[in-house]
Formats: C-alpha cells, sequence, structure tokens
C-alpha cells in the first residue's frame, strides 16, 4: 500500500493527538478539558472525534496571559477580602 503525499496545507481537523500536539498538551488533558466545556467539543466525523483546526486557534488566542489571570486572580482576592 502506498502512503498518501503529503499535504500543502494542514488539515482542517485533527484527532485528538495530533490536535493535542497542535496545541501543545497531552491527549488526555484535550478530552477531560473538552468534557467539562473548558475546550473546544470535538466534531464527529463517523465514530471519529475530530477538532476543527479553527476552533483550536480560536480557543487558544482567548485564554488569558499570566498576567491577565494574575490580574483576575487579584481582584478575586480583594472581592473576597472586602465582599
Amino acid at each position: 500500500m502506498t502512503r498518501p503525499a503529503a499535504l500543502a496545507h494542514p488539515p482542517a481537523l485533527l484527532g485528538a493527538e495530533h490536535a493535542a500536539a497542535y496545541l501543545g498538551i497531552s491527549a488526555t488533558l484535550l478530552r477531560e478539558m473538552a468534557a467539562r466545556g473548558a475546550a473546544p467539543a470535538a466534531r464527529r466525523v463517523g465514530a471519529r472525534a475530530l477538532w476543527l483546526r479553527a476552533d483550536l486557534d480560536a480557543w487558544a488566542a482567548s485564554l488569558p496571559t499570566d498576567a491577565e489571570r494574575a490580574a483576575e486572580e487579584d481582584r478575586a482576592a480583594c472581592d473576597r477580602a472586602f465582599g
């Protein structure tokens, strides 16, 4: 059996392993986060769970920076302390 030629563009849909590698996380973490609604949901093609690369890009871009996260934690701490 011959192997398919390399694609000129990356595929639009990625399996869990490739989607996770694309994001720099483990496939287990991607699946867990998607199940909780904390990451993009997979789409189904037959029995295969596949992630749309554009959804992954949008989600990654929406994640807070370290500075944004620290500022939110500071605000939450002030809210807890001073109501």
